[in-house]
C-alpha cells in the first residue's frame, strides 16, 4: 500500500450523529453525516451511543474513521455549528 493510500484509510473526519425528528420516542437508528454531507448514511446505534446523543439534545459529533465497511467511532467531540 503506497504511503498516500495508508494516509487516506487512516484519516479520521468529524461526523453528526443525529436522533430522527419525526419520533419522540427513542430510536435505534441515527442519521449519521460528514459537514460537507459526503458521507451521510442512517446506521443502527446501540443504547450508550443513543444515550449521549439524548444528553447532547439530540444531536452529537464524534471524531470517526472507516474501519474496512464499519465506522468506528474513536471519541466525542465538542458541539459543531454545522
Amino acid at each position: 500500500m503506497t504511503k498516500s493510500r495508508q494516509r487516506s484509510k487512516d484519516r479520521t473526519f468529524i461526523v453528526k450523529f443525529q436522533l430522527p425528528l419525526t419520533s419522540n420516542s427513542p430510536s435505534d437508528y441515527a442519521l449519521v453525516y460528514d459537514k460537507s454531507h459526503s458521507f451521510m448514511n442512517e446506521i443502527p446505534i446501540d443504547k450508550v451511543i443513543r444515550d449521549i446523543i439524548i444528553k447532547q439534545n439530540g444531536k452529537a459529533y464524534f471524531r470517526c474513521k472507516f474501519a474496512g465497511t464499519l465506522l468506528e467511532i474513536i471519541a466525542l467531540v465538542d458541539y459543531q455549528d454545522w
